[in-house]
C-alpha cells in the first residue's frame, strides 16, 4: 500500500505516533551506523617503547596514508603528558628530499607551565652528547589550556633521526630547563615500518653507510 497516495492512512500514523517513532527509528540507525564506521580502529603497531599508528583518507582518487610513530615521556602519567611524533604521508616527495616530520607537544590542565617558548634556546640533546637546535614555541590556546611545540628545521631532520637510530634516550631542553625525556628503545623498528607502510626506503637513517 502507498502511504503517500492515502492520506487517511498518513493521518492514522502522525495521530498513532507510529510515523515519528519511524522516522526516529531510521535516524538513530543512520547515527549508530555512521559512528560504527568512524570507529573503526586505525591500525597500529607496538615497537617495544613506539607505536606506530596509521591514518586513512579515500580522497576518491586514491588513498592518501599519514604514518606516524610516536612515544610518550619516560615515567610521565596523566594529562597533560607530552609526546614526541613522527609523521610522514605517502603523499610527501619523501627521502633524500624530504624526511620524516618531527614534532614535540606539551600541554596542560593543571597550571604547569610548560617550559619551551621561543624565548628560550630549544634543542635535543643525546646521551651520546650530540645536540641538535630545535625550533620552539609556548602559548595559550583558546581553550586556556598552555601549550608547547618544538621541532626541527628541514635541513637538521636526518641527522636528527640518525642520531635517535644510535642513542638510547633523547631528552628536549627550553634552555636550560629539561622539558621531556624519552626512550629510544624500539625506534628503528618503528622508523622502518613507518617508512614501510608510506612507500619508502629507511636508506639515509637505518642502512649502511650509516649504519655503525
Amino acid at each position: 500500500m502507498n502511504i503517500y497516495a492515502n492520506l487517511s492512512v498518513q493521518d492514522l500514523l502522525l495521530e498513532s505516533g507510529m510515523y515519528m517513532r519511524l522516522l526516529l527509528f531510521l535516524v538513530m540507525s543512520f547515527v549508530v551506523s555512521t559512528l560504527k564506521v568512524n570507529a573503526e580502529p586505525k591500525p597500529t603497531f607496538s615497537f617495544h617503547d613506539w607505536t606506530v599508528y596509521i591514518d586513512e583518507v579515500d580522497t576518491g582518487e586514491d588513498v592518501r596514508l599519514t604514518c606516524n610513530a610516536f612515544t610518550r615521556a619516560i615515567g610521565r602519567r596523566g594529562r597533560g603528558q607530552p609526546t614526541v611524533t613522527l609523521s610522514i604521508s605517502n603523499g610527501d616527495v619523501g627521502p633524500p628530499h624530504v624526511y620524516p616530520h618531527i614534532y614535540y607537544e606539551d600541554f596542560t590542565h593543571n597550571g604547569r607551565r610548560p617550559v619551551i617558548s621561543v624565548e628560550k634556546p630549544t634543542r635535543f640533546v643525546f646521551d651520546n652528547g650530540i645536540i641538535i637546535p630545535a625550533l620552539g614555541h609556548g602559548f595559550t590556546d583558546e581553550y586556556n589550556i598552555k601549550r608547547a611545540t618544538a621541532t626541527a628545521a628541514p635541513e637538521l631532520l636526518q641527522p636528527l633521526l640518525r642520531a635517535m637510530r644510535r642513542n638510547k634516550t633523547m631528552s628536549i631542553y627550553g634552555g636550560d630547563q629539561l622539558s621531556i625525556k624519552i626512550s629510544l628503545r624500539g625506534f628503528t623498528a618503528a622508523y622502518i615500518k613507518l617508512m614501510d607502510v608510506c612507500g619508502f626506503s629507511s636508506y639515509g637513517v637505518i642502512d649502511p653507510p650509516f649504519e655503525k
